[in-house]
């Protein structure tokens, strides 16, 4: 009797739980977790409240080419995951340049911008994942090319608009 009475306040700890992770702002529960990625605390100041599976990087005044950025979050077993915050960052003459987005249910995201200005190492992005509850990384940067150089995320053209656009998901760690 008295573990099915267990039972019973376990599951209705669960159901409160979650109903108010549901109701909670949306950049709750993404506080900072120690950890040794230095850059990784700057993905969290001026967070914002909401968040959406796509945003800008650059204001839509900026000049540049533009670019489409899309892909999928991928746990360890392959399977899209939803809730990511990606936090992308790019630099050019004009200043840094920074978004946020959380991933949706089949685990998508999208950034737009320009083309990165080019640095010693290429053009890129740089790119931390925040998975709540989880401790913040930085994975490989985004370096884009017009040809498959390892390491480079390709760009393409959509002939019916002439936007590049360039496709690449993001394969999560392991956490213990």
């Amino acid at each position: 009797m008295r573990s099915s009475r267990l039972k019973r306040l376990a599951a209705i700890l669960i159901i409160a739980r979650v109903a108010m992770a549901a109701d909670a702002p949306p950049s709750q529960g993404v506080a900072p977790v120690p950890g040794d990625c230095l850059e990784c605390a700057s993905a969290h100041e001026g967070m914002p409240q909401r968040f959406e599976s796509s945003a800008r990087i650059v204001a839509s005044s900026e000049t540049g080419e533009r670019l489409s950025l899309t892909g999928r979050t991928l746990a360890p077993d392959g399977l899209p995951r939803a809730g990511v915050i990606l936090y992308a960052v790019q630099s050019d003459d004009r200043g840094i340049h920074r978004a946020w987005v959380r991933t949706d249910a089949g685990g998508l995201f999208t950034f737009d911008t320009f083309i990165p200005a080019a640095t010693p190492e290429g053009a890129r992005i740089h790119m931390i994942v925040i998975e709540p509850g989880r401790t913040a990384y930085r994975i490989d940067d985004f370096r884009f090319s017009q040809t498959a150089d390892a390491g480079t995320i390709v760009l393409q053209r959509d002939l019916s608009t002439g936007r590049l656009y360039a496709t690449h998901d993001i394969h999560l760690r392991e956490h213990p």
